[in-house]
């Protein structure tokens, strides 16, 4: 994997395993792939991908894109995006709750859409209309049951580039990673059986 440079003005100083994530990250997008990053709670996954959504907003190839996280870390996030990347703070748009939009049109509109699995699941038609550019799975585990509903509405977006990130690939059965790595890669490994 080569180095890329990192963003213009980056506002945070990268340890060397993240900055090996940033270009490994950014080689996958340009070489077409998708990935898993699943380094160890603590490590700074999401200023690896901050950082990497940072580049492809400056080279004008970020959006739309889709981040699906737990609900508990969408304050997280936008508070990481605020201080590591401020100019991504206006293009996000949290799509959940009642009041959340429900035309495509006005979706459409959004650039950084923040979203919870749970809402992704029940506006999984809705959702996937868009050709999102990047589609970023944190906690990924969340996903891990290939048979649930959630599962398969992830599955079944419309992204140039996916990413899971968990610290966690396999918390029960190999079945648990075949089902992040069919989101990240469809048929990589194959059939389930």
């Amino acid at each position: 994997v080569p180095d890329y440079p990192l963003p213009r003005n980056p506002r945070a100083t990268l340890y060397d395993h993240q900055n090996a994530g940033y270009n490994w990250l950014y080689h996958l997008y340009t070489i077409g792939s998708s990935g898993l990053l699943a380094d160890d709670m603590g490590l700074g996954k999401t200023l690896q991908v901050i950082t990497f959504l940072q580049k492809l907003h400056e080279e004008r190839r970020l959006f739309p894109s889709l981040i699906v996280l737990p609900i508990a870390l969408i304050q997280n996030w936008e508070n990481e995006i605020k201080q590591f990347a401020p100019e991504l703070s206006d293009s996000v748009y949290v799509h959940r709750g009642s009041k959340r939009l429900k035309e495509l049109e006005a979706l459409q509109e959004k650039q950084l859409i923040f979203t919870s699995y749970d809402t992704l699941k029940v506006d999984q038609l809705l959702l996937g209309q868009i050709g999102f550019e990047c589609i970023i799975l944190d906690e990924a585990q969340n996903i891990k049951s290939n048979a649930s509903c959630r599962s398969r509405a992830i599955r079944a977006m419309q992204g140039k580039f996916r990413l899971a990130m968990t610290g966690t690939p396999v918390e029960n059965s190999l079945e648990e990673l075949w089902t992040i790595m069919d989101f990240v890669q469809p048929g990589a490994l194959d059939s389930l059986a």
